[in-house]
């Protein structure tokens, strides 16, 4: 796979949350050769993913890969300032709580 796709999703809402709108966020797909930040990879490396929180209550940043036919991603999430007790559920949902924030972790 090469070159990047970028999904944004707007107005994103769970009916875990008593908020009307968690957030907005972006998903980057970048190829592993050719483009993008992987062009400097070494052969043969995976598809990498990136997400991001562009606004909202729910802040989620992360990053993934694929490494052969395994997808593994790192990464947290918490609630934005002042927005901390409406998500606080949530996160526990989420991933493993450290504090305010909830990392998370696949693969």
């Amino acid at each position: 796979m090469s070159g990047e796709l970028q999904l944004d999703v707007e107005h994103m809402s769970s009916r875990l949350s008593t908020l009307d709108t968690l957030g907005q966020y972006r998903l980057i797909l970048s190829g592993g050769s050719g483009a993008g930040p992987q062009a400097d990879a070494p052969t043969g490396a995976g598809a990498t993913l990136t997400l991001s929180t562009l606004s909202g209550a729910l802040r989620i940043n992360g990053q993934g890969r694929w490494v052969d036919s395994r997808f593994q991603f790192k990464g947290e999430a918490f609630g934005a300032e002042g927005a901390e007790g409406a998500v606080n559920n949530l996160l526990n949902l989420i991933g493993r709580r450290e504090g305010a924030r909830a990392l998370i972790s696949i693969g």
